[in-house]
């Protein structure tokens, strides 16, 4: 789990077989109500401030752009 100041930011990696799964989820979801349910302990780094950046809905690529 990536870090910055203290705060838990998004994964940059996740397995190919959560794609599915995460890809029809219904428009009021998040990656988080597949991958939190079965989620390992998770060893955490330092990272930089992008780990913070929210964008898991398109809108949100697109402003990163």
């Amino acid at each position: 789990m990536p870090v910055f100041h203290g705060r838990r930011g998004h994964p940059v990696l996740l397995r190919a077989s959560c794609a599915g799964e995460i890809m029809a989820l219904p428009a009021w979801r998040t990656a988080r109500d597949v991958l939190q349910p079965a989620a390992p302990p998770l060893a955490r780094g330092s990272a930089d401030s992008a780990i913070l950046d929210d964008i898991d809905r398109p809108a949100a690529y697109v402003a990163m752009a």
